[in-house]
C-alpha cells in the first residue's frame, strides 16, 4: 500500500521532532486541521484554503507542496472545526466549542470577594501611613523643657571667647562654716547642672522666674548653661551675676574650705 501525502507530511514532521503544538504556533493553522491534513480526513472544506494551508505546512516542513497538493482535490472525511475557524473557511459549525470559554471568565463571587480585599489592602495601608505621620509629627515636635534646653544649646554656640577668671569675695568661708545653702533664681531660662557632696541632684532647665535651693555640708559643684542668667545665694551672700548671657561655665564650686571659686 502506497503511503498517501498525509502520511509523508506526518513522517516529515516526525522526523523533525516537532509536535502538531509547535506547527501550529509557527504556521497558526488549527491543530483539528493539521490533524485532518495528517490522516487524510479533510472533507467541506474549500480546495483553495485547503491547498493554501498545506502549502504553508510543506513550507514549514521543508518538502515541496507540488509533491502533496494533488493528492488533496478529494477529500473524503469531515474535520472537526471550532466555530471561528469553521466560519472562515465556509465549514459547517460543530454543534460544541472545542474550548469552552466560558471556563476562563471569573465568576461573580470572585471578583467580588478580590474586589473586597483590595478594599481592606487599601484600608490598612491608608491607616498605617496615617499612624506614621502622627508618629513622626509628635517626634518632629519638642517638649517645652527640651526646647529650653535648644535654646540654651544654640546660645552657647556662639563665637567662643576665652573667659577670664573671676576671682569673687571669698567672705563666705566663715558664714558657711555649718554648711552650705546654696539658691540659685533665673532671670532667664537656663540649663543647670548641680551635684551636692557628689551627688547630682538637679539637671534640667530651671526656668525664668524659678528659684531652687540645694543644701550641702562641704562642697557644691555648678555647671550653668547661660551665666547671665542666674543669680546666685549663698548662704547670706548674694551674687547677682557670674557671666554673660549665653555663656556656659562648667566647674564652678562652692566649699567650706575655699568659698566660691569660678574657673
Amino acid at each position: 500500500m502506497s503511503e498517501t501525502a498525509g502520511n509523508n507530511l506526518k513522517k516529515a514532521r516526525l522526523e523533525k521532532g516537532l509536535s502538531l503544538e509547535d506547527v501550529q504556533k509557527a504556521t497558526k493553522i488549527h491543530p483539528n486541521i493539521l490533524r485532518a491534513i495528517e490522516g487524510d480526513s479533510i472533507s467541506d472544506l474549500n480546495p483553495i484554503y485547503l491547498k493554501g494551508f498545506i502549502k504553508i505546512y510543506c513550507q514549514f516542513l521543508g518538502v515541496d507542496p507540488k509533491d502533496y497538493v494533488s493528492d488533496y482535490q478529494q477529500p473524503v472525511w469531515r474535520v472537526n472545526l471550532d466555530k471561528e475557524t469553521a466560519r472562515e473557511q465556509n465549514a459547517p459549525v460543530p454543534n460544541k466549542p472545542l474550548i469552552n470559554l466560558k471556563s476562563f471568565i471569573p465568576g461573580k463571587k470572585f471578583i467580588s470577594g478580590f474586589i473586597i480585599l483590595i478594599i481592606v489592602i487599601l484600608i490598612f495601608a491608608g491607616l498605617f501611613n496615617l499612624g506614621k505621620a502622627i508618629f513622626s509629627h509628635r517626634r518632629a515636635l519638642p517638649s517645652k523643657r527640651t526646647g529650653a534646653a535648644l535654646a540654651v544649646k544654640v546660645k552657647t554656640e556662639a563665637p567662643r571667647i576665652k573667659p577670664k577668671a573671676q576671682s569673687l569675695p571669698l567672705a563666705v568661708r566663715g558664714e558657711v562654716s555649718t554648711g552650705i545653702r546654696l539658691t540659685v533664681s533665673a532671670k532667664d531660662n537656663c540649663l543647670l547642672f548641680v551635684k551636692s557632696d557628689g551627688h547630682a541632684v538637679f539637671h534640667r532647665v530651671l526656668e525664668k522666674g524659678r528659684s531652687e535651693t540645694w543644701l550641702a555640708r562641704d562642697r557644691i559643684e555648678l555647671d550653668v548653661g547661660n551665666a547671665g542668667a542666674v543669680e546666685l545665694q549663698v548662704n547670706e551672700q548674694r551674687f547677682p551675676t557670674i557671666g554673660r548671657r549665653g555663656q556656659t561655665i562648667k566647674g564652678i564650686t562652692i566649699s567650706l574650705k575655699d568659698g566660691l571659686k569660678i574657673p
